[in-house]
């Protein structure tokens, strides 16, 4: 299950690429949602439920003035800071969008910003189908801390099924020289 998260992840930070309609969902900093500061890093329990948790780290492992580098698990990609999201350079895609549109193209399949619970506006959600690959994935972002949650859903059956999820434990940061 573990390799399934991280491929389901995998996809997730490949796919989020594509075209906008005409709808605005409001301008925001996707700065803010995905920050990549020097000397952070995100600590993740992966597991369903209770009885099969694992640790998931990932790091910053540095910062510019419009960026950066992030591993994850054992996959390092760069990112940069754009007008409208945070951009994946080494899969050449968007991971978060802004703009005028709550959906876009992916290469796998279609993303959307979803309405959350959390009405203060400190969280975005992202969902991402891949009817193709028979599941959907729901990622929530925090202002000032990043991705907060991750869940992968099955397309099959009336309740789609949660199939696997990732909650953040810890954000650690420290000062770096």
């Amino acid at each position: 299950m573990k390799k399934f998260i991280i491929f389901a992840v995998f996809i997730f930070l490949a796919s989020c690429a594509g075209t906008e309609s005409k709808k605005d969902h409001g301008a925001f900093d996707p700065s803010v949602y995905f920050p990549i500061e020097d000397g952070c890093s995100w600590i993740y329990i992966v597991g369903k439920d209770g009885s099969d948790k694992k640790h998931y780290i990932v790091k910053v492992l540095s910062q510019t003035d419009n960026g950066g580098m992030v591993a994850w698990g054992e996959k390092t990609y760069s990112y940069i800071y754009k007008e409208d999201g945070v951009f994946n350079i080494d899969e050449d895609s968007y991971i978060l969008k802004t703009g005028p549109s709550k959906k876009w193209e992916i290469k796998k399949g279609t993303a959307e910003i979803i309405e959350t619970k959390d009405l203060s506006g400190e969280v975005l959600a992202v969902k991402e189908t891949y009817p193709r690959q028979g599941f959907y994935t729901v990622s929530y972002y925090k202002k000032k801390k990043g991705m907060i949650k991750f869940e992968v859903y099955s397309l099959k059956g009336e309740n789609d099924p949660l199939i696997e999820k990732m909650e953040l434990s810890e954000r650690l940061c420290s000062d770096v020289d």
